[in-house]
């Protein structure tokens, strides 16, 4: 339920590392975590699953949850 810590641990690992999809699908699942909960970061999860996506084209995973 730490949200924010969640996103800016994903933020750390995708500037350490912008190539590991995994940092960009863990952003996502935070972001997507907040909108469940009523806030408006829909656009901000999308952005980052496609990124992982981009990345990863093969996971399943992230694709279930960007057509969530």
């Amino acid at each position: 339920m730490r949200f924010e810590e969640a996103i800016e641990d994903a933020d750390r690992a995708v500037q350490i590392t912008p190539t590991w999809g995994r940092g960009h699908s863990r952003r996502g699942n935070a972001l997507h975590a907040m909108c469940k909960r009523g806030d408006d970061r829909w656009l901000e999860a999308q952005q980052a699953y496609q990124k992982a996506l981009e990345i990863d084209p093969g996971n399943a995973v992230v694709r279930r949850a960007l057509q969530a």
